[in-house]
């Protein structure tokens, strides 16, 4: 009965703005601190179609399912990646440092998370190869410093790949310049050996 609930309250966010805004606060509260993962999943996926909808209404909600690409829920964590992939793949939202915690995804244990996260990628660079450039410097710079959730041998996992994205052009001798200014201000050893 609660799940039916939400995908009724959820149809009318999606078909009027002004109920989106009334309901929003509940909306928040129960994606953020609700129990059930499946009423969680429903508003997560909802999120995505509100959002296309009523970008301005909803964006402050942005960060809150980025954050479950790092929980524990494997479902969560699946459909919250499904929906922020088809999002930013239709220009609805740039993803600024937040891409970082998708590409933390490339090395996930589960396999379907980590080829759904490899497809969205290859996705972006065919779409325009300057996001993977873009994107990259971010990886490393979060991923060289402690708010890592990485191991040195998964770093080197996402390199490689997001290099195998990449396109030889002139942005590649900025990329390598920002690179090694990353590795100069970075702490941690390891990332001056990944390239080796």
């Amino acid at each position: 009965v609660r799940r039916a609930s939400w995908h009724a309250m959820c149809s009318f966010m999606v078909a009027s703005k002004n109920i989106t805004k009334k309901h929003k606060p509940i909306f928040k509260d129960c994606l953020e601190r609700c129990k059930d993962d499946n009423i969680r999943q429903i508003l997560i996926v909802y999120w995505g179609d509100i959002l296309m909808r009523f970008p301005n209404e909803v964006e402050d909600l942005n960060s809150s399912i980025f954050e479950f690409l790092n929980g524990d829920s494997r479902m969560l964590k699946s459909s919250a990646l499904k929906t922020l992939s088809m999002i930013i793949l239709a220009d609805m939202l740039k993803p600024t440092d937040q891409i970082v915690k998708m590409a933390e995804l490339i090395v996930d244990e589960d396999d379907e998370i980590k080829n759904l996260t490899k497809i969205f990628f290859i996705q972006i660079s065919n779409k325009d190869n300057q996001n993977i450039y873009n994107y990259l410097t971010d990886v490393i710079s979060i991923n060289a410093g402690s708010k890592s959730h990485v191991t040195e041998e998964q770093f080197q996992e996402m390199i490689i790949f997001f290099f195998s994205l990449l396109e030889k052009t002139k942005s590649t001798e900025s990329l390598v310049k920002k690179i090694c200014d990353r590795f100069l201000s970075s702490k941690y050893v390891f990332v001056y050996f990944c390239f080796i």
